[in-house]
């Protein structure tokens, strides 16, 4: 859910920009960067392409 409100869909595709120290993520998605808690960003499954 907290995903759904940041705009972020199941299966959609994000670019990880960078990794913080305490497990904080940071993605970009359509050229707007949003931080994601470790909590969060462990309940993301990434595919490489």
């Amino acid at each position: 859910m907290q995903l759904v409100r940041l705009g972020i869909l199941n299966g959609e595709f994000v670019k990880c920009v960078e990794r913080l120290p305490g497990g904080t993520i940071v993605i970009e998605k359509n050229h707007r960067e949003i931080a994601l808690g470790a909590p969060l960003a462990r309940k993301i499954m990434v595919t490489i392409e």
